[in-house]
Order: C-alpha cells, then sequence, then structure tokens
C-alpha cells in the first residue's frame, strides 16, 4: 500500500515557476508551470495551467507543456513571448529560437549550427528581452573545435555537477523586425587584462547594456563547482554594446527598408561576432549572483568569497543613472534573539520581484528562516525587512516558495507542510506591506491518501541548551513509539526545511517517526552559526544529531533500542550517518546512505569542489596552492573521516550511488563497500544507478531508492 502511496505523493506536481501575464486590481491572468515525475515513463514533465483570478471566482485550464520548449520569456510589454526550442530531427537535434507575438510568429532563426545545447541551468542560463523589444539575449554551450582542428583534443574543464557537460558557456544576441529574418551574433567579451571570465545570468539594462554574472576560473585552472556554491569567484559585470550593435537594436532597418547588419564578418554558422567591452561593478572581495534590473536600478546577491560553500547573503543595488552603489541588507552573523531575522538565505532574486507601496518599492525574496522557507519584502529605499508569509498558528510550520509578482501589489506563491501538499496561494500587499492570502488550488489525493495524511502530525522541536539545533518531526497516528529515522541534511551549509516531501511521508505511512536534523552549520540562524562548523565537521555535526535522537528519546517521541534508531542521508550526511553508525555501532539498527563522503582526503583530488575538503576542516579556512593535500594534510584528512573507522560498524549499510556523481566521485562508495565486506561485521548492499547525478534526483532512481530503503529496514524492524 505504502509504495502505491509514495508513488501518488511523489507525482503530485511541483509548482516551479508563474507569470501574470495581465490583470487589473480586481482580475489576473496567471500562466503557472510545474514539474511532475511520471513513473510510467521515468521522466519528469512539465504541466502548464492558466489560472483566471476574480474576486468571485478561479477557474484553471491545463495543458502539458510541449517537450521541445527547453526556456521560456515573456517580454517588458507583455505582449512578446520567446521560446528557446529543440526538436529531434533524423537521428539529431535542431535547435530553435522563436519570438510570438500571441499566434503570430514575430521571428525564427536556426541555431544548430552556431552553438550547441541551450543552457537552461539555474547559473548561466538568461533569456532576456532588450527594452526595445527587438532583441533578446540567451546562454548557450559554444561549439567545440571540429574534426580537423587539433585543438580538439585541448583539455577544457567542465563546470562540475550538474553541469559536466558543460564547458563553453556563451552569450548569443538574437535581433530582428517584424516580418524580417532573425539575425544572431555571438557576444566576444572584451577584458582588459585578458582573463578567463564565463558570462551567464545576462539581462538587458538598456538597448545598448547588458548585465551579467562573470564566473572565474582559479588560478590553477580549474572551474569549481558551482552547484550549491554561492562562494565562487564570481561578480556583476557590465556589457556595452558597440554603436553598430546597440543601433540595430534601436531601429534594426535602414532608412532603405533593408534588414540592418552588425559591421562584423559573418561566419559560416550565419552569425556574427560582436566585441563588448566589460566593467566589473560588484566588489572583488565578494561573490555576486542573480542581477535583475529594476526601476532603474541594478540589484544581486553577494556571499563571502571562500569558506563555507553556501550561506547568508547581502542584498546590493546600483542606480543606472548616477551609478551609486549601495549595500541596501548586509549579511547578518548573529541575530539578537533565536527568532529574530536571521538575515537572506536565498539562492536567486526572481525576475519579476517587485512589489509596490506607499513608501516604495519592494523586492520579494525568498528565504530559510530556522526551518522554515518564507517570503519577505526587502525595501529599495532603506532595506526594511516584512515577513509576509507569517504563522498562521503556534502549530503552523509551513514552508512558502517564492512563483512570482505581477510587479504592483499581487504576490504569488505555494506552501505546503510535512503533512500537507503543496497548494497554490495568491497574496494581495497593502500599503503597510500586510499580505491578505486566497487559496487559488490545491491538488486532490486519493481518499486514502487524503485520510493518511490528515492522521500525521509534524513539529519543530528544539533541544535545550544547543541552540540552533533542531529537528523537524513527523509522526504518524500510532500511541505507541515506532522505529526512528534520523536524516540529516548534506551540504552541510543547507537545511532540512518543512515544505512538503512525499519520501519522508511516505516513510511515516510506513510505521515510522522522521526526524530531520538541522545541526549547526544550517541555515537560516546567521552567518555566525554557519562559520562555526568549520574546521569542526565530522565531530560537532555528529555530536549534536546523536543528541537529537537522544532528546526525542527524552521527551517521549522515540525509543532506543535494537530496531528503534535508523539513518538515512546523502552526501554529507551520508559521512555524518557512517560516522554514526561506526561511534555508535549498538545504538542505530540501520543505515541508507546516498552517495557519501567517506575519505575526504581522498576525495580531495577527484571531486569538483576540492576546496571544501580543505575548508570544512580547518579553521581559519586554508586552502593549498593548487587544491593539492601535503602527505601530512592528507592523513589528517583521512583521520577524520567515516573510512578510517569502518571496523567499528555493525548496523546493516545500504549504499544507493549515482556513477555520474562529480561531487562524491562513486569510488568513495565502492571504497567503503570493499572496507565493510573485508571486515565482515556488517552486512552491506550497494545500488549503482546509471546516468544518475550526486542528487539521484531521475524519477526511476528516486522511485528504487525509496522501496530499497523500505526494504532494507523493514528487515530489521519485521513489522
Amino acid at each position: 500500500m505504502t509504495s502505491t502511496l509514495y508513488r501518488e505523493l511523489a507525482e503530485l506536481p511541483v509548482y516551479t515557476s508563474a507569470t501574470f501575464l495581465n490583470g487589473d486590481d480586481a482580475a489576473a491572468l496567471i500562466r503557472v508551470t510545474s514539474s511532475v515525475r511520471d513513473h510510467s515513463r521515468k521522466i519528469k514533465r512539465s504541466l502548464q495551467r492558466t489560472v483566471i483570478y476574480t474576486p468571485l471566482d478561479v477557474l484553471t485550464t491545463y495543458s502539458e507543456s510541449s517537450v521541445d520548449v527547453l526556456k521560456s520569456a515573456t517580454s517588458p510589454s507583455g505582449k512578446l513571448v520567446a521560446y528557446l526550442r529543440e526538436i529531434e530531427s533524423n537521428g539529431g537535434k535542431k535547435r530553435f529560437v522563436e519570438v510570438w507575438r500571441g499566434s503570430k510568429l514575430e521571428a525564427i532563426k536556426e541555431v544548430t549550427k552556431a552553438h550547441a545545447e541551450f543552457y537552461t541551468d539555474d547559473f548561466f542560463s538568461c533569456l532576456s528581452f532588450a527594452p526595445s523589444e527587438s532583441a533578446l539575449v540567451y546562454t548557450a554551450e559554444g561549439n567545440a573545435p571540429g574534426e580537423d582542428n587539433q585543438d580538439r583534443f585541448r583539455y577544457v574543464p567542465t563546470l562540475g555537477e550538474r553541469l559536466q557537460k558543460r564547458q563553453r558557456p556563451t552569450l548569443f544576441l538574437l535581433q530582428w523586425a517584424s516580418n524580417s529574418n532573425a539575425h544572431l551574433a555571438v557576444l566576444q567579451p572584451s577584458l582588459t587584462p585578458p582573463s578567463t571570465v564565463l558570462f551567464g545570468q545576462a539581462v538587458f539594462s538598456a538597448n545598448e547594456t547588458i548585465i551579467a554574472r562573470g564566473y572565474e576560473t582559479s588560478p590553477d585552472g580549474r572551474r569549481l563547482g558551482i552547484t550549491g556554491c554561492t562562494n565562487r569567484t564570481c561578480a556583476i559585470w557590465k556589457l556595452n554594446l558597440p554603436r553598430h550593435a546597440s543601433d540595430a537594436l534601436r531601429k534594426t532597418f535602414d532608412h532603405s527598408g533593408q534588414a540592418y547588419e552588425p559591421s562584423t564578418e559573418p561566419k559560416s554558422d550565419n552569425s556574427t561576432t560582436i566585441s563588448v567591452d566589460c566593467t566589473r561593478l560588484s566588489s572583488p572581495t565578494t561573490s555576486a549572483r542573480s542581477p535583475r534590473v529594476f526601476d532603474g536600478l541594478i540589484v544581486w546577491l553577494s556571499s563571502g568569497l571562500g569558506g563555507p560553500h553556501n550561506g547568508c547573503s547581502a542584498l546590493h543595488k546600483l542606480d543606472l543613472v548616477t551609478g551609486s552603489h549601495k549595500e541596501i541588507l548586509p549579511i547578518i552573523h548573529s541575530p539578537g534573539t533565536p527568532d529574530a531575522f536571521p538575515g537572506l538565505f536565498a539562492d536567486y532574486i526572481s525576475e519579476r520581484a517587485v512589489v509596490r507601496s506607499k513608501d516604495g518599492a519592494a523586492l520579494a525574496i525568498q528565504t530559510v528562516w530556522g526551518s522554515r522557507k518564507t517570503v519577505v519584502l526587502v525595501s529599495l529605499i532603506d532595506g526594511s525587512v516584512t515577513e509576509i508569509t507569517p504563522k498562521e498558528g503556534a502549530d503552523d510550520i509551513a514552508s512558502w516558495s517564492l512563483l512570482a509578482t505581477d510587479g504592483e501589489r499581487r504576490v504569488l506563491c505555494s506552501r505546503s507542510s510535512p503533512t500537507t501538499v503543496p497548494e497554490l496561494v495568491l497574496g494581495t500587499i497593502d500599503d503597510a506591506r500586510n499580505a491578505v492570502w486566497r487559496v487559488l488550488e490545491q491538488e486532490a489525493l486519493s481518499d486514502s491518501a487524503a485520510k493518511t495524511l490528515s492522521a500525521m502530525k509534524s513539529s519543530i522541536v528544539r533541544v535545550p541548551d544547543r541552540h540552533p539545533l533542531e529537528m523537524i518531526v513527523v509522526q504518524g497516528s500510532t500511541t505507541s513509539k515506532p522505529p526512528c529515522i534520523m536524516v540529516p541534511h548534506g551540504g552541510p551549509h543547507i537545511s532540512n526545511t518543512t515544505d512538503f516531501n512525499p519520501a519522508m511521508a511516505a516513510m511515516v505511512a510506513e510505521g515510522y517517526t522522521v526526524s530531520m536534523v538541522n545541526y549547526t552549520g544550517s541555515l537560516g540562524h546567521g552567518q555566525a552559526y554557519i562559520e562555526k562548523l568549520l574546521g569542526r565537521a565530522g565531530e560537532l555535526d555528529v555530536e549534536e544529531c546523536f543528541a537529537s535522537a537522544q532528546h526525542l528519546v527524552q521527551i517521549g517521541i522515540a525509543d532506543a533500542g535494537p530496531g528503534k534508531q535508523f539513518i538515512i542521508g546523502g552526501s554529507h550526511a551520508g559521512f555524518l550517518g557512517a560516522h554514526l553508525v561506526a561511534r555508535y555501532p549498538d545504538y542505530f539498527s540501520a543505515c541508507s546512505l546516498r552517495n557519501p563522503v567517506v575519505a575526504v582526503g581522498d576525495m580531495a583530488h577527484v571531486t569538483d569542489i576540492p576546496d571544501w575538503c580543505f575548508s570544512q576542516f580547518s579553521s581559519p579556512s586554508v586552502v593549498p596552492t593548487g587544491h593539492l593535500a601535503s602527505p601530512e594534510e592528507h592523513a589528517r584528512l583521512q583521520a577524520a573521516s567515516p573510512l578510517s573507522y569502518v571496523a567499528a560498524v555493525k548496523a546493516p549499510v545500504l549504499l544507493l550511488v549515482g556513477d555520474a556523481d562529480a561531487r562524491v566521485p562513486m569510488t568513495q562508495a565502492k571504497a567503503y563497500y570493499h572496507a565493510l565486506k573485508g571486515h565482515g561485521r556488517a552486512k552491506v548492499e550497494m545500488y549503482l544507478f546509471p546516468g544518475a547525478g550526486h542528487s539521484l534526483d531521475q524519477v526511476e532512481a528516486e522511485l528504487q531508492s525509496w522501496e530499497r530503503t523500505k526494504e532494507w529496514f523493514a528487515n530489521v524492524v519485521k513489522f
């Protein structure tokens, strides 16, 4: 029954983005996109719905997004929509950029020969209209050298986990006029002195100016992994288009009626190259990301360089007219009280994030506050912060995810909790920046699934005298004390949050209590608690995870003893799980570890984030030249690793591994597997998923991981 429940819950649509198409004070038309797991086809599908909101009613129409549309964007006026499209053709793929005005095709350009794949990731991809709405900029993989070029053998580093096939992120400019062929140009940054900067996240600030994020390689030539890392050498840059290009954006046609062509020699792929002057806007001492242009301002987020891979962010603005720069909201190191605003813990600024009131414009930003995701408004005038997604009672621990604003007073979010599935909610902001919320829709469940979820309860449990240690605890309806599964998060500088998790809800339905642990180093409590873990990984985090299990026993939620305590963990949480079953071999009955870190010294030379191996295990953070560990340093890192204590493990260990993991290569899990087999004290099995990366987020890998873990634990508990 519970495998069926997992499939039903996992196949619920997950809201991913939204756009307000039009509206007035009374009504709104909103396009919402969701991601849906399809277990039959073993793929994730994209579902679009159009929501028509009025004060009296909400109407929704559904359609499946075209599988060949990889990215889309709406123009500032809302009249045009651009699509990056990739289609199968004669065993290969063809790529097109299309611009539509309603049902009319405004412009189209085949770009198959101009470049390789479009970028759709969160770190380099973009699709932005110029203010003239006669040009746009996007990111794609530049063409590799041809078969007759000896440079095809030259080593070019990839961009790390999730971006293993990306080596040449390139900005492309498409220009067009109504009823004309579109013209494509490659934007070639001109830097003095020459350096290797890879540009992405580009957005027009004027017809002749593009604002972009530039990512720099490290001195040893590495491109350090950027997925999940806000501490990279990245800056905000201004790219100035030359006169001939900006003139083209203004008029696109010359006075004779002929299409305007930049004065650059065309290439064989029917595109040209435009050299652009580049000016760095952000400080060289920060790592900057997510530039956006609102109301004559450029805004962006920044974090510290080096050190912890993730943490609190500052918010900046730069006046496009005066050029004056101001840090609107600084990094907050220590909130005044445990419940005070802890600072911004945000990955990005939404493309349309402005909210207006009588006191001026503010940005709506999704952040982590304790164990909850929430949405705050940050004033662009004075940096004041207002939470607009407050709790509706002491038992309300829901998390909120920002989808879009209408640029005025409406905010669209999704809301869920460990026991309630996501729902779409629309907020209206008043002049005091308070929000009135209305539920637009919630996905329907079968009667049995709805009954099962309604019987569950969830809470945030704090451990006395150990701030910020806390757990998100989800319990079933039983009056007994069921076995407890500890689920720390990886990172270590991320967080478990209270949004709906199908896998954890299904485990509770299976008869367990689930405790998702947030230990020191987790987001949402200020930067000081992030940095407190540096140099103490494998010590403080392990100690606190064990303390969390003991606390639940002390307050009567869980029991200790055979068949009572289990662990699920991936990446750094796999590191924690492997440490816990070695240090407390009689306390934990079994564990399931996804792509675990087990030998830090060995990992330092093969991972896409070698700096993590050094900074996480030393304080102050020291990364050796070339990211190479000395024999003494290698020995120290190995001694801090679970592999050094494998002989003590007695609990059965399940390993779930992706063979395409660039972050924690599968050699880590294989070494642990063979070490456990060699010592012969603990039962061990390993499942290897072809093509799966670090997060094992392929549909089949997720399902198999859940089912194998359920079976692994059941063999010990024997319900």
